[in-house]
């Protein structure tokens, strides 16, 4: 079966999202690690998105290649990141002084990755897509 147009954008983004959160997630990790105990958080969030990150470029390749391990990648990294979002839930409070940017977190580090990751288990639970992921039968 042919790759569609909706696993190859998802492949584009994998890749392309994953290797710059892997940047951002690995220089954040060094950082906070660098602050000590003067840390706002601990370093370990950062180096689990970090994983999280390296997975996703994974899932990126193998939904580009039509493996089945591709859209296996692709659901637990949507899971994952959905687990991880829900960590900031508890700094919403303590996100700014004004409702604009406690809103603006909200938007931003909640809401918006909770609806993307939703989107893809979503879309990589269709029985549509998840055809595509299959071998190809004997000929």
């Amino acid at each position: 079966m042919a790759r569609s147009r909706g696993v190859a954008i998802y492949g584009t983004y994998a890749l392309v999202v994953g290797c710059v959160n892997l940047a951002g997630n690995l220089w954040l990790a060094v950082t906070l690690a660098k602050m000590g105990p003067s840390a706002p958080v601990g370093p370990a969030r950062a180096w689990l998105a970090a994983v999280v990150s390296i997975g996703l470029v994974a899932a990126g390749v193998g939904a580009f290649r039509l493996r089945p391990w591709g859209r296996s990648l692709a659901i637990a990294t949507a899971v994952a990141t959905i687990g991880l979002t829900a960590l900031n839930i508890p700094h919403l409070p303590s996100a700014g002084g004004d409702a604009v940017q406690r809103a603006a977190f909200l938007g931003g580090y909640i809401l918006f990755p909770l609806a993307l990751n939703g989107g893809l288990l979503w879309f990589f639970t269709r029985p549509t897509v998840a055809a595509q992921f299959q071998p190809p039968g004997p000929r």
